[in-house]
């Protein structure tokens, strides 16, 4: 078993009540197929004043009953703990049991389970079967016609999608495509079976649980440094105990208070993973429970509502709620300088810093991409998730493990990705068309372009695309008579329905334009291939500067130009696939210097991207994604 099964495996059997945090008893389900307690759902009803009340795990609402235990009972979730007798509870030991009713809680014979059906009342309480080993069988259930009482539904209406009696299969259903419920469970059986046992639903419950962790590791990181501050503060207080031990006591007060004030959101967003978990995590039992547990009659009633509330439960709606700060900022003591006049400066201060003290980087973490192909482009995502363009063309949406959360095919031989705060734009290189999508990767628009369009890249302050066009798909198939070149794209509309194509810049200004992006000061960086050159452009298409080499000091290596990226200070970044080193040109000078190199675990650079929370993602030639966290020596400190 891997340890993403063992993981999921674990947490499968902790699955508890989250209203009070305990095993359940006597389990409800609302709407949303997420359970709880009768007791708790009874007193938490109460807080509701409306005809609907809210899940506590999704929020999603369900209608107020009349009573909670009019609520539909999770049966299978504490199946395990059914206690079944040897002997029928209504004839005694005269007669040995045949089956039990989980509602009755009682052991029948098969006379008295015949009469136990006939009754109105208890005729669709769920019934589990006994084998010759005593061994119980699935949960079985008849569930009766509503037009016509005395009349098993046993027929499945395609059209309609609902469980039907012969008697409406031969009447108003007459006309309607049906099948015998047996049949069609038997395939539903089996897709709820890959949805709750799907690597992908495995990964992302995995994640979230290594988050958990991560926020409890974060937690713990702030402990350490407020506990090193504070040694050091008395480190320094010790030296001057006589005149300053009022001040040692304000800053480790001071101290304290920024790691409490810090540590509370931290906890909330444990108790929100917990959540999280809590929520994705009893779908999935409850999901393994109907497919194996349940008859064929409950998988047609529960098995597209409950695939649905598998999917949508994954739609996390606050990304922020995923973001780490990775444990560099906690509590520091800022030695001051030594004034008679001014004790607390020159004792120091306590303050916020990223505590890396001399380090400029470090590595966050890495890890190999499932193929191990070329890392084409990324787009990383709030939550240090990351979707990726390998060599294979499709996008995978990876954690910071190396685990596959979803996988898109977008149709097209993809290249370049880029996104925007509303869309995803994707080239498609030898397809010669870029598509356009929305967050949730739904195609909403698509531009042809003559030539294979490479490396793309978006003006925010206009909106236009710049694509980079080359006649061959691959940039050593380049020779001199072809025509490349950089293409603006207007937008008409949200959705570039109605593209006023620009050239922007064409050969011999760019021979192989392969990635390029916009820098905060509107000039345009381009990473030619076949030259080995990153080109600056103006506004307007023409040259301001060229880059053949670079390096630290006198130190100059050429340069061979692959991904390129911009942060938010302006700071331009790129990948030097040959020397396997970063390359990155301050927004304050021109200079193209290394930052990181393989020293730092670089090797064949390929693809590079900036996340939302200045993370540094780069992704190789062998499928490798390495994250890299840049101090900035202007805020080192604050307030």
């Amino acid at each position: 078993m891997s340890d993403r099964d063992r993981v999921t495996e674990l947490l499968l059997k902790n699955v508890k009540c989250f209203l009070c945090l305990e095993p359940f008893e006597d389990p409800r389900l609302l709407d949303c197929c997420h359970s709880f307690c009768l007791d708790c759902l009874e007193a938490y009803i109460e807080t509701f004043e409306d005809t609907h009340i809210e899940c506590p795990l999704c929020e999603k609402k369900t209608e107020r009953p009349e009573r909670v235990k009019d609520l539909k009972k999770n049966i299978y979730i504490d199946f395990a703990t059914v206690q079944f007798g040897i002997h029928c509870s209504i004839c005694g030991e005269r007669e040995f049991a045949k089956s039990h009713c989980i509602e009755c809680n009682q052991d029948f014979c098969r006379s008295c389970i015949r009469s136990h059906g006939g009754i109105t009342t208890t005729r669709e309480h769920h019934l589990v079967d006994f084998d010759k080993q005593r061994k119980p069988g699935r949960v079985l259930r008849d569930i009766y016609c509503k037009v016509h009482p005395e009349e098993k539904m046993v027929y499945y209406c395609v059209e309609c999608n609902q469980l039907i009696c012969k008697h409406c299969n031969l009447t108003v259903h007459k006309n309607h495509a049906s099948k015998h419920a047996s049949e069609v469970a038997s395939k539903l059986r089996n897709k709820l079976k890959m949805k709750s046992e799907h690597r992908e639903h495995k990964n992302y419950i995995t994640w979230l649980a290594e988050r958990r962790e991560m926020f409890s590791k974060e937690i713990e990181q702030n402990r350490k440094g407020e506990k090193r501050t504070i040694k050091k503060v008395s480190d320094m207080a010790d030296q001057l105990i006589a005149i300053v031990e009022e001040i040692k006591n304000i800053l480790i007060k001071r101290t304290s208070d920024i790691t409490k004030k810090r540590i509370q959101p931290l906890k909330q967003k444990m108790e929100v993973f917990e959540k999280y978990i809590l929520s994705f995590a009893e779908l999935l039992l409850h999901s393994r429970n109907l497919y194996q547990k349940a008859d064929d009659i409950e998988i047609v009633n529960t098995c597209d509502h409950l695939t649905r509330s598998l999917e949508s439960s994954k739609q996390q709606k606050d990304y922020t709620q995923f973001k780490l700060s990775h444990t560099y900022e906690y509590p520091m003591f800022k030695p001051g300088k030594a004034t008679a006049d001014q004790l607390l400066p020159f004792f120091g201060d306590v303050l916020v810093g990223d505590g890396l003290d001399d380090e400029t980087n470090i590595k966050v973490y890495d890890f190999y991409t499932e193929k191990s192909t070329t890392i084409l482009s990324m787009i990383p995502l709030e939550d240090e998730r990351i979707w990726v363009i390998d060599g294979e063309g499709d996008m995978k949406l990876y954690d910071s493990s190396g685990r596959v959360h979803k996988q898109v095919s977008v149709g097209i031989q993809a290249d370049d990705i880029i996104s925007t705060q509303q869309n995803i734009i994707i080239s498609g290189n030898a397809s010669k068309i870029v598509k356009v999508f929305d967050r949730d990767i739904k195609e909403v628009a698509s531009i042809n372009t003559e030539l294979c369009c490479r490396g793309v890249a978006v003006d925010q302050n206009d909106n236009s695309i710049y694509v980079c066009l080359t006649e061959k798909n691959a940039f050593f198939d380049h020779d001199s008579t072809h025509s490349n070149k950089i293409v603006r794209i207007m937008p008409t509309g949200a959705k570039y329905e109605i593209p006023n194509v620009q050239i922007y810049a064409g050969n011999p200004t760019v021979e192989y334009p392969a990635r390029v992006v916009i820098k905060n000061d509107g000039l345009v960086a381009v990473s030619d291939w076949k030259r080995n050159c990153l080109t600056i452009l103006n506004k307007v298409g023409y040259v301001e500067r060229q880059y053949f080499s670079a390096g630290n000091g006198d130190k100059k290596d050429k340069i061979c130009p692959r991904g390129i990226c911009t942060d938010k200070n302006g700071n331009l970044y790129l990948a030097d696939y040959m020397n396997s080193r970063i390359l990155k040109m301050p927004d304050s000078n021109n200079e193209l210097n290394e930052v990181l190199t393989t020293n730092d675990g670089i090797n064949k650079p390929w693809s590079i991207a900036i996340g939302p929370d200045g993370l540094l993602w780069i992704g190789s030639k062998d499928g490798k994604i390495s994250v890299h966290y840049f101090k900035q020596p202007e805020h080192a400190f604050y307030k």
